[in-house]
């Protein structure tokens, strides 16, 4: 199976946060992926998991000098 790059990076972006957000609950059930259709669904505590993020450009996480400018821009649209 093929992934797109914006997709696999949405991806992984979407877990480290899931992650982040698992750490300070107590274990219940592993985060998973629910296909439900053409659908599939993060699944969090049970429940879907709606990650919010962003995409500045396709390679901006290419090194941290790059980045530095960019971490304002993306906390300013919120």
């Amino acid at each position: 199976m093929r992934v797109s790059g914006l997709y696999g990076c949405t991806l992984v972006c979407g877990l480290a946060l899931v992650s982040t957000h698992c750490a300070s609950r107590p274990a219940t059930e592993a985060p998973h992926l629910l296909k439900q259709g053409t659908a599939t669904q993060l699944i969090v505590d049970g429940k879907p998991f709606l990650a919010l993020a962003g995409e500045l450009a396709n390679s901006s996480a290419t090194s941290v000098e790059y980045m530095k400018p960019i971490w304002p821009k993306l906390a300013a649209a919120g």
